[in-house]
């Protein structure tokens, strides 16, 4: 019992100490608590009236073709013959349009499209064509697919042979006694030339003889440009018609190359241009003549269009020799 008194004098004695170091560091708990209180408040629902209705995410726009299309219910409503509404029919213009139902009594003549040789057109009754009754002719007897033509006879393969030689060894004879070549160069060649001819009946002129003072090379040009070549081809188109003119005038131009083709003439393209529809008239494959022609069209020089003219001729021999 005598030891509480001392217990109590030195309690008070260490309260005062005690009170001095709490307000020296001024611990305040009671606002720590609040605020921890208030942090843990706040994860509480707020009351329904006080919160706000959160923004909707904004959608991307739609593309074109789906904002732009006819919603659902957009389908045409049938109605009933009393409830269909009325539709206003807009005036018929009749200068640019014609009922269906009402058709014109008679065609307007803008209406009815008239050949402009109808009138003109002979009828196979007037000129007789239709065969008469009884006599049985036929449509393909009347009128044949394919008609020959009267100036294409038929032509033998060593006819058509004979023609070639008979032009291009008079032409290249002529070429040859321009350059003044000796006499037995090319009289040779004219004989053989004079031979086919006789062979076919085509006839041919002499050689040209230089006068009035034009060189024989310019007096060979002449024939083979002018009147002498022309009647060579004539005399084979009447005998043997046109593919065998053809074929003698690609002879005679093919020799008139030899003396008059330079890559520098004014007229080597008109040369060129010859050359190929004669070609093209003779019947001969393409193959015969189109590498000259094509040296030709591309200005080639002198001496490698030398080289494919003979090389022409012989391919040509070659050809119609089987």
């Amino acid at each position: 019992m005598k030891r509480l008194p001392l217990l109590t004098a030195a309690a008070l004695c260490v309260l005062p100490a005690l009170l001095g170091c709490w307000e020296e560091i001024k611990y305040e708990p009671g606002p720590a608590a609040v605020r921890h209180e208030t942090a843990d408040n706040s994860t509480a629902e707020p009351p329904a009236s006080a919160v706000s209705p959160a923004p909707e995410p904004v959608l991307p726009t739609e593309p074109a073709e789906i904002a732009t299309a006819a919603p659902a219910d957009t389908a045409p409503v049938e109605h009933s013959p009393a409830e269909a509404p009325l539709v206003e029919t807009p005036p018929l213009d009749l200068a640019t349009e014609t009922p269906v139902a009402e058709p014109p009594a008679a065609a307007s003549p803008e209406a009815v499209a008239t050949p402009a040789d109808a009138a003109t057109q002979p009828s196979l009754e007037a000129d007789g064509a239709q065969p008469p009754a009884g006599e049985g002719a036929s449509f393909d007897e009347l009128f044949p697919s394919e008609t020959p033509a009267p100036d294409s006879p038929a032509v033998a393969p060593a006819e058509r042979l004979a023609v070639w030689q008979a032009a291009q060894k008079w032409s290249f004879a002529a070429a040859m006694y321009a350059k003044q070549l000796p006499a037995e160069r090319y009289e040779a060649t004219l004989a053989e030339a004079a031979a086919a001819a006789v062979s076919v009946g085509v006839e041919l002129p002499p050689l040209p003889k230089a006068g009035d003072g034009a060189s024989p090379e310019q007096a060979v040009v002449a024939a083979l440009q002018g009147e002498p070549a022309a009647a060579v081809i004539a005399s084979a188109t009447e005998r043997f018609g046109p593919a065998a003119g053809g074929l003698a005038n690609v002879a005679i131009r093919s020799n008139l190359l030899l003396l008059s083709y330079s890559p520098r003439r004014g007229d080597a393209a008109i040369q060129a241009g010859d050359f190929t529809a004669a070609a093209e008239a003779s019947a001969l494959p393409a193959e015969a003549w189109q590498p000259l022609a094509t040296l030709l069209d591309g200005g080639g020089e002198y001496v490698a269009v030398r080289s494919a003219i003979f090389a022409f001729h012989r391919q040509v021999d070659e050809l119609l020799a089987h």
